[in-house]
C-alpha cells in the first residue's frame, strides 16, 4: 500500500528554538515521527513530505542578519529540504533499518501568472508582537495576524506539477521510503525564453502532498500538524471533527495560511480518489489509524463531532 505523510513545520519545530538552526534539528520530534511510522506503517511504500514555515522564517532572518540582504524563498526552501530531509532520513534509518530510504531535493512547477504571487498570505517564521510587527512593516515586509501575534507573510502559489515525479517513482518502487517535496517543493517556472527559474515564494506542502497522493495512487494521506484535528466552529475549539464527508468539509471556511490548505488538500484528495485522508497531531498518528484521534475525511463518512481535549 502506498501512503503519503505530510508533517507540518510547526509539528517538527522546537517550542522555543535557541538558534536559527535548531528547528531543523528538532531530534526529539522527528524521532517520535519515525518511531510512529515504524510501528504503524512499516510495510507501506511511503512518501514523506514536511512543512517549512517556521524554519524558512528563521533561515531568512539568519541570512538577513549575516549579509544585510534577503535570500529568495526558493533558495531558502532548498536549504530546509536538505536540512530537515537529512534529519528525517537519519531518524527513519534508525527506526526502519531494513528499508531503502532516500531524500530527494524536489522542484514544483507553478504558474507565473498565479494571482497568489501578488497577495502574500503564507506565514513564515516566529510570532512577533505589535512593536516588532511595526518594525517589519517599516522595513517593507508583509506582516499579518497569526496565532497569538503577527508573522511575516510570503506568496504561496499552487503547485501544478512535481518536476521529479519519475525519479520519485523509481525510488519508491514497491516498498521504498522517499522524503520529498520539503516545504512544498522549490517553486520554479519557465521564463520568457523557455528557461527554468526559481520563484521567490513558498508552496504549501499540503497542496503538494495531495497532488502526490493522487498522482501515485496512495490509499492514505496523513496531514500531521500540532492541533488535534479540524475544529468545525473555528475559532472556537470546543469540539473537533472525528469523521466527515469531503463535500461537507468543503463547505466550512478556514484561514488560507493555516488550516485552509490542509482542508483543501484533504477534500480534493478524498473526492478524486478512493483513499482516506486524516488531519491531526503528529504524535497521534497511531491513534488516527485506530480511529480514536484526528479528523478522518472519506467519501460517505458520517459527520461526527467529539469534545476537544
Amino acid at each position: 500500500m502506498r501512503t503519503v505523510i505530510a508533517i507540518g513545520g510547526h509539528a517538527l519545530a522546537s517550542p522555543a528554538p535557541r538558534s536559527t538552526s535548531e528547528p531543523e534539528r528538532a531530534g526529539d520530534r522527528i524521532g517520535e515521527v519515525a518511531r510512529a511510522i515504524a510501528k504503524r506503517l512499516s510495510d507501506d511504500a511511503l512518501l514523506i513530505t514536511h512543512g517549512n514555515g517556521p524554519q524558512a522564517g528563521w533561515l531568512a532572518a539568519q541570512s538577513e542578519a549575516a549579509s544585510g540582504s534577503r535570500a529568495g524563498f526558493d533558495a531558502i526552501t532548498a536549504q530546509t529540504e536538505g536540512l530537515t530531509g537529512y534529519a528525517l532520513e537519519l531518524a527513519l534509518e534508525n527506526a526502519l533499518p531494513d528499508r531503502e530510504i532516500a531524500t530527494l531535493l524536489t522542484q514544483v512547477e507553478i504558474d507565473p501568472a498565479d494571482p497568489a504571487l501578488s497577495r502574500p498570505n503564507k506565514p513564515v517564521g516566529r510570532v512577533f508582537d505589535d512593536e516588532e510587527a511595526d518594525c517589519l512593516r517599516a522595513r517593507g515586509f508583509v506582516v499579518g495576524p497569526d496565532r497569538r501575534g503577527f508573522r511575516r507573510m510570503v506568496a504561496s502559489p499552487r503547485p501544478l506539477r512535481v518536476m521529479e515525479q519519475r525519479a520519485i517513482a523509481r525510488l519508491l518502487g514497491d516498498r521504498g521510503i522517499v522524503v520529498c517535496a520539503g516545504g512544498g517543493g522549490i517553486p520554479v517556472c519557465r521564463g520568457e525564453g523557455g528557461e527554468w527559474r526559481g520563484v521567490d515564494a513558498v508552496v504549501d506542502k499540503d497542496h503538494t502532498s495531495g497532488l502526490l497522493a493522487c498522482e501515485f495512487g496512495a490509499r492514505r494521506l496523513f496531514l500531521l500538524t500540532d492541533v488535534p484535528g479540524v475544529f468545525p466552529r473555528w475559532p472556537e475549539r470546543d469540539v473537533v471533527l472525528r469523521s466527515v464527508d469531503p463535500a461537507a468539509l468543503a463547505e466550512l471556511a478556514f484561514s488560507e495560511g493555516t488550516m485552509g490548505p490542509k482542508v483543501a488538500a484533504a477534500t480534493s484528495y478524498a473526492q478524486h480518489s478512493t483513499g482516506t485522508a486524516w488531519i491531526g497531531r503528529v504524535e497521534e498518528l497511531g491513534a488516527m489509524i485506530a480511529g480514536t484521534a484526528g479528523t478522518r475525511i472519506s467519501a460517505g463518512a458520517e459527520w461526527l463531532e467529539v469534545p476537544s481535549c
